[in-house]
This record gives C-alpha cells, structure tokens and sequence, in this order.
C-alpha cells in the first residue's frame, strides 16, 4: 500500500480492494480486486462503483441526483442567491431546495453551472408521493406476466413437443 492512501474498501482479510493515492494535483482510484472472479461485472454495484469513482475523480461530488421520485426535496449544491430551476411545465423557482412534485425533466442553473435532473413516480414503496398533499397515489406501470414467465412457458412448450416427437419416432 502507498504511503498516505486512502482505504474505500478492505476485505475480511485486511486487504485493501479500492483506495485513492493522491500526489499533488493528481488523484487516483485503484480498485484491487480481479471482477471477473466471482462476476463482479454482473453485479449491479460495478456500474455503480464505475459511476461513483469517475464522479469523483471528475471532481463533481455534488451533482444533483439524475432521477428522483415525485415528491422528494432535492437540494441545490452549493446554492446561493443565483440559482434557478425550470420546472417541466416551464414554472421558474428560486430557492436552495425544491419539492419536485412534477415528473419531467428539470434545469438548474447553480452559480453558472447548468444541471439537468428528472423527477419520475417510482415504486409507492419507494417514493413519499402519497404524504405530499394534492397527489394520487401512483398505480401499477407493468401489466402482464414477466418475461421470465414466458420464457418459461416457451420452454415447456419446446419441452412436450420435443418429448411427443420423440415418442412418435420410437413407436412408429
């Protein structure tokens, strides 16, 4: 390990997986691990992790999350008198922190920086829209069986042929 780094990450064993060195200007982020054992790169936390560590070393810590659900305060970073926020229905709001309570896709312009989030109605059980007053409460978006399902019953399908086929050939 680099004098003066920084552990993220350690196993069970004391090992580091991911720390930061940072050298005058420069920052680096070294992930020790192989993500091909174990499929790392199939987990859901390796683009997170991608995302997160380039974030970082871009120096944009502070940018607003890309999505938020309906109903959620989101907070302007480092705000001040010069921030506004286009709502999607063309609405202009001043202020360091805004109740998105409309879905779309909103502009923020912080102290010259220009930002762009969305607001979306997620999961009931992931969003606080029904505490937010005036709002219904979302309704199912899927409808239908999953894919899995089908896929499934496909190969049943594939399946009782193939066997009723077979039988044929050997009696006939």
């Amino acid at each position: 390990l680099v004098d003066g780094a920084t552990v993220i990450a350690s196993s069970e064993t004391k090992v580091p997986l991911i720390f930061k060195v940072q050298k005058g200007e420069q920052t680096v982020v070294v992930v020790n691990l192989d993500p091909t054992q174990g499929d790392f790169f199939l987990s859901p936390w390796f683009p997170i992790l991608v995302y997160d560590t380039a974030v970082h070393l871009a120096g944009r810590d502070e940018e607003l999350p890309s999505v938020s659900a309906t109903g959620n305060v989101v907070t302007l970073p480092r705000s001040g008198d010069a921030s506004t926020v286009t709502m999607p229905s063309g609405q202009v709001f001043s202020g360091s922190s805004l109740t998105v309570d409309q879905p779309g896709i909103y502009t923020a312009e912080v102290e010259g920086k220009h930002w762009i989030f969305g607001a979306a109605v997620l999961n009931e059980s992931e969003s606080l829209m029904p505490l937010v007053t005036g709002l219904k409460s979302p309704s199912a978006i899927e409808s239908g069986f999953p894919l899995a399902v089908w896929l499934l019953f496909i190969a049943l399908m594939t399946l009782c042929v193939e066997t009723l086929l077979y039988h044929r050939r050997k009696a006939g």
